[in-house]
């Protein structure tokens, strides 16, 4: 939705559609409580608020 409404502000006419994919998409992201850190989880921790 920010995306959504900067494109709006900034002039440009936005269609929204909706699309089933035909085709699951591929991720490398590793499963949890996999013991390789994947380069998602470095930034996810990298990330993290810390309390």
């Amino acid at each position: 939705m920010p995306l959504y409404k900067l494109l709006i502000t900034q002039g440009y006419i936005v269609k929204q559609e909706q699309r089933q994919l035909l085709q699951p998409l591929k991720t490398t992201v590793a499963p949890h409580g996999s013991t390789n850190d994947s380069l998602f989880s470095k930034i996810m921790k990298l990330t993290a608020h810390h309390e």
